[in-house]
């Protein structure tokens, strides 16, 4: 996860997903914004999707909806 997606709700979500012992193939993820760029291009909820055994999220935002299908977080170059 990146240090912006961090501080988010959808972070919260996913943590108290992981608090509960949560986890699922497939999941709907529903928010009252659009996802921001550190959350969605950036690949912060695609991260903590993948750290929760995700391989098919539902995000449904006021512009509508989208099934990503989640994949390992790239990870950084050295």
């Amino acid at each position: 996860m990146n240090p912006i997606t961090k501080t988010h709700a959808e972070a919260d979500a996913f943590q108290q997903a992981a608090d509960a012992g949560i986890s699922a193939s497939r999941a709907r993820l529903i928010v009252d914004r659009d996802l921001c760029a550190a959350c969605g291009v950036r690949g912060g909820v695609n991260s903590m999707a993948w750290q929760l055994g995700i391989e098919e999220l539902e995000i449904v935002a006021p512009s509508g909806s989208q099934a990503i299908a989640v994949k390992p977080p790239k990870s950084r170059r050295k």
